[in-house]
């Protein structure tokens, strides 16, 4: 089963500090209807400050596909 996309926003803002969600993700997420696709194979859109520090990511939990 794949996570949503609010679960997903939170994984990838949780390990970039500083980061937020973007564009249509944000639109999504605040209950606007802003995606093209389904919730499932959106890309998590984030901004991220410069420089970013990536904390390590767990090693459970679901495994997500980079987006193509």
């Amino acid at each position: 089963m794949q996570a949503s996309l609010l679960d997903r926003v939170r994984l990838f803002t949780g390990l970039v500090p500083g980061s937020t969600a973007c564009r249509r993700t944000a639109a999504h997420i605040w209950g606007l209807n802003a995606l093209s696709e389904s919730e499932d194979e959106w890309p998590v859109e984030l901004a991220v400050p410069r420089p970013a520090h990536v904390q390590a990511a767990p090693s459970t939990g679901p495994r997500f596909r980079p987006p193509t």
